[in-house]
């Protein structure tokens, strides 16, 4: 389809770059434009980032159309050293079908608390502003695969 499409715009969302078609005579012209700027919409917030208030964890998280997990770490924590990285990589890794929020449980204690987290790294996956899955602790490449298509689907453990 592309092949038939005259004129390509290229979005780009730091290093991921979507390829997006529109020709004002293509008789799909309309629904392309409105993906364009779905997608506008979608590369304005990055993929990974902080969450520190209530207020933000509501917008970003709770409010996302987009699946959303959500890894509550402490900067003196190991595995949670070891297991940031990882994550970070898997979600870069799909394309923006998944985010990730980052809370520090010593700058956010409330939110923790809201969510009862007594051990780090705790991670929740947030699907339509739903817990569908968690784990505690540091878990092997295969398991974080399993659990990042368990929150893109919504399915609950």
């Amino acid at each position: 389809m592309l092949s038939r499409v005259p004129q390509m715009m290229r979005l780009a969302t730091g290093s991921l770059y979507r390829l997006v078609a529109y020709s004002p005579r293509h008789a799909m012209s309309q629904s392309l434009l409105m993906h364009a700027r779905q997608l506008c919409d979608i590369s304005t917030q990055p993929i990974i980032f902080n969450v520190s208030t209530a207020e933000e964890f509501q917008e970003q998280v709770l409010e996302s159309s987009i699946p959303v997990i959500v890894d509550f770490h402490a900067n003196w924590c190991g595995p949670c050293k070891m297991l940031g990285p990882r994550l970070e990589q898997k979600i870069q890794g799909r394309g923006g079908q998944i985010l990730m929020a980052k809370v520090d449980i010593d700058e956010a204690a409330e939110l923790a608390m809201d969510y009862q987290v007594g051990v780090v790294p705790t991670v929740l996956a947030f699907h339509g502003g739903e817990v569908v899955t968690s784990f505690q602790g540091t878990i092997s490449d295969e398991e974080i695969d399993q659990f990042l298509d368990q929150a893109i689907e919504g399915t609950s453990t």
